[in-house]
């Protein structure tokens, strides 16, 4: 009699093992990483930036090196670059 109970046990454990395998595996699908938000205010802050320096590019070469608003300009570009 315990050589018939044996068999079954260790298929009793494969089944329980596969089940186990299968409920981790749904499980991991079922947990989805929550969303990363600071490459979106990156994106943001480029395409402000990039306009920016466009508006301040256009301007920049009216004036003339070393005076005040130069330097502001200059000081604006070199920031958001």
């Amino acid at each position: 009699m315990q050589n018939n109970k044996n068999p079954q046990n260790s298929q009793d454990i494969k089944i329980i093992s596969r089940t186990s395998q299968t409920n981790s595996i749904s499980d991991t699908r079922a947990h989805t990483p929550q969303r990363v938000f600071y490459p979106d205010f990156l994106r943001v802050f480029a395409i402000f930036a990039i306009v920016l320096l466009h508006c301040i590019s256009y301007q920049w070469g009216s004036y003339k090196p070393n005076t005040a608003n130069w330097q502001i300009l200059n000081f604006y570009m070199g920031i958001v670059r």
